[in-house]
């Protein structure tokens, strides 16, 4: 397998990852999602994609936990947040309310305490810096 070096993050990935947006839709089999994360790390695969949104809330990220019982150092996980969660005014999008309330389920799901790269999902006009707003 041939790694590249992740923006300046540090972190070489595999060239080939693995996009899990079908576990738990697609393909509803815990068990079948673990085979194919297996094959997929056996390959030489280190980084895998993942939502909070994928099959439903955290299911996704539920079916990976489980696949990486004894083996999450082996794995890098990119998830993603903002999506709709449910109803009401912050239970989707990007606000610091959503992304930690999120972000803590995330991490439950996921049975770890550290992601290795954290992505909003799609923009979110609501929250994106304004002409006038200031720039880090």
């Amino acid at each position: 397998m041939e790694y590249r070096r992740l923006g300046r993050s540090g972190l070489d990935v595999s060239a080939l990852g693995l996009g899990t947006n079908n576990f738990g839709r697609r393909l509803p089999d815990p068990k079948i999602a673990t085979q194919i994360v297996h094959a997929a790390m056996d390959a030489g695969v280190n980084f895998l994609d993942t939502s909070n949104d994928y099959g439903g809330p955290h299911v996704s990220e539920g079916f990976i936990g489980d696949a990486l019982k004894g083996r999450r150092h082996q794995m890098l996980i990119m998830t993603k947040l903002g999506s709709s969660m449910g109803e009401g005014p912050n239970a989707a999008g990007s606000s610091r309310t959503h992304l930690t309330q999120q972000l803590d389920a995330s991490l439950r799901a996921l049975d770890t305490d550290y992601l290795d790269v954290l992505m909003v999902h799609r923009p979110d006009p609501r929250t994106a810096p304004g002409r006038d707003a200031p720039r880090p």
